[in-house]
C-alpha cells in the first residue's frame, strides 16, 4: 500500500495496540510564563485503545478519541501504519463514519450524564416525599423513561454504524 499518494486517512482501532507507544506530555511549568520551562510527564497520559482513531495526514500520525484527550500528547515510539494494517489492529473508515461515530459517542455520553442526574433527582425526591407531590415524582420518572429510550436509540444507531462502517 502506497501511503504517500493519499492525504488524510482515518482508521479505527478494532483491537488494542500490541505496541507501547510510550505516551507523554510536555507542558509549560508556569501558565503565566510559558517560556520559563516545561515539564515532561507520563502520569495519566492516555494510550490509544480499541475504538479510538488513528489519523494519517501526509506522513504524520495522530490519535483521536471521544473518550480520551490526546491534545498535547506525544509518543516516544511511533506507530507503524503498515504493521497495524497487517495485524488487522486498524481498519480504514471514511471521514463521514469517523465524524458520525465521534458525534454519536458524545451524544451517548451527554444522555448518560442526564440519566445519572435524573436518577439522583428521583432518588432524592423519593427520600423526601413530603417535599414533592406524586405528580412531580411521576414527571421525573417519565423524563427518565424518555432519556433511556433516547439512549437505546443512540446505541442502536452506533451498532448500525459499527456494522456498516467500512461501507460508509
Amino acid at each position: 500500500m502506497n501511503m504517500e499518494n493519499k492525504k488524510v486517512q482515518y482508521y479505527k482501532l478494532v483491537k488494542n495496540m500490541d505496541t507501547n507507544l510510550k505516551p507523554y506530555i510536555v507542558l509549560p511549568m508556569y501558565d503565566e510564563c510559558p517560556n520559563m520551562g516545561t515539564y515532561h510527564s507520563t502520569l495519566g497520559v492516555p494510550h490509544p485503545q480499541m475504538s479510538d482513531y488513528l489519523i494519517y495526514d501526509n506522513g504524520d500520525i495522530i490519535f483521536s478519541s471521544a473518550y480520551r484527550d490526546f491534545d498535547y500528547v506525544s509518543f516516544t515510539n511511533k506507530a507503524n501504519l503498515e504493521d497495524l494494517l497487517k495485524k488487522e489492529i486498524i481498519r480504514e473508515v471514511s471521514f463521514e463514519a469517523y465524524s458520525l461515530d465521534i458525534e454519536l459517542t458524545n451524544s451517548v455520553k451527554g444522555i448518560c450524564e442526564k440519566i445519572d442526574c435524573s436518577e439522583f433527582g428521583l432518588d432524592y425526591m423519593k427520600e423526601n416525599k413530603e417535599d414533592y407531590s406524586e405528580e412531580d415524582i411521576r414527571k421525573e420518572q417519565n423524563k427518565l423513561i424518555i432519556l433511556k429510550e433516547q439512549l437505546k436509540n443512540l446505541h442502536d444507531k452506533r451498532a448500525e454504524l459499527s456494522k456498516n462502517w467500512l461501507k460508509i
